[in-house]
């Protein structure tokens, strides 16, 4: 099976500007996903895609291959669908097209190489042609509201009733930590890259996922420790 990463890095990110080059313990924030997938020998080329010529340029020194986003695909309401379905009607004309694309966004510089290679095994033992990542959520939603004037609860828990966190029911939370597909399968997923048949891979818990600087740190402090 030929296997492509794709790592998604527009530069227009608005919680932390420019997160995807800003500089994690000395390297730039994608440099981490790009080394764990050049690490990983089931994957055949790594390609950076992104709107920032600039960020291209980069990649390219980091190893990863260029793949330009039409800057129409790199704004707030595009969803990655939309990007991957650009990419990979490219990635169709190539001489040996992939069979599976793997999505590695920067945003976790904690996964490795030896991460990628159990979700591709993972994934290849597999008869569905998607998998995602998904742990127990950080807070459970019996837990969560939709109006704290009116107390609203996400969910329908009995108010009267006091729930042990063990008795919670089991929930479980969407993480693009892990994701890969077929690219025939692609077509059939949602806005979130999954669909009913998509087979869900349990991450590790303890993730950091880097959306704004106090992620950035906690993060750098996790490695320097």
């Amino acid at each position: 099976m030929k296997i492509t990463a794709m790592i998604p890095a527009r530069s227009g990110s608005k919680g932390l500007p420019d997160k995807n080059i800003k500089k994690l313990c000395g390297r730039p924030l994608m440099d981490y996903a790009i080394k764990a997938a050049k690490g990983c020998k089931k994957i055949d080329r790594v390609f950076l895609n992104s709107d920032s010529h600039d960020y291209l340029r980069l990649g390219v020194k980091l190893g990863a291959e260029e793949f330009y986003r039409h800057e129409r695909l790199a704004q707030d309401d595009v969803s990655m669908k939309e990007v991957l379905v650009d990419f990979i009607s490219a990635m169709k004309l190539c001489e040996e097209p992939p069979d599976a694309i793997i999505v590695l966004y920067p945003t976790y510089p904690l996964r490795t190489s030896e991460d990628l290679t159990d979700i591709i095994e993972v994934f290849g033992d597999l008869s569905e042609d998607s998998l995602i990542g998904v742990k127990e959520p950080d807070t459970h939603p019996y837990l969560c509201y939709k109006n704290c004037n009116k107390w609203t609860p996400v969910l329908n828990p009995n108010p009267d009733k006091y729930y042990r966190r063990q008795l919670y029911p089991d929930y479980l939370e969407i993480s693009h930590w892990a994701c890969i597909f077929s690219t025939k399968a692609i077509y059939t997923l949602n806005a979130q890259l999954m669909c009913s048949d998509t087979f869900s891979y349990m991450i590790p818990n303890k993730v950091v996922d880097i959306d704004t600087l106090e992620d950035f740190e906690y993060a750098e402090y996790l490695m320097r420790k």
